[in-house]
């Protein structure tokens, strides 16, 4: 027989970053429990609560970019 490489799996559950409820993997306001979640995210990110920790680099953005390809969702760059 030969080998054959693990199957990789999501967590049937991860927490909502916002109020750590837990998220059924596959619901439709997933990372977040909730829409209230969800805008509470959108307004941290306008006001300017996220921030990068540090200016980006060249390699970071080629990273970047080869995550999105490697999951599918570079389609985006192209439209630009």
């Amino acid at each position: 027989m030969g080998k054959t490489s693990p199957v990789e799996t999501r967590p049937a559950e991860s927490p909502c970053p916002i109020c750590h409820r837990p998220v059924a993997a596959g619901d439709p306001q997933s990372p977040f429990c909730s829409p209230r979640c969800r805008q509470v995210d959108l307004i941290r990110w306008a006001d300017g609560k996220y921030v990068i920790a540090r200016p980006l680099t060249g390699d970071d953005l080629d990273e970047l970019a080869a995550d999105d390809l490697a999951s599918g969702e570079a389609d985006y760059q192209d439209e630009v």
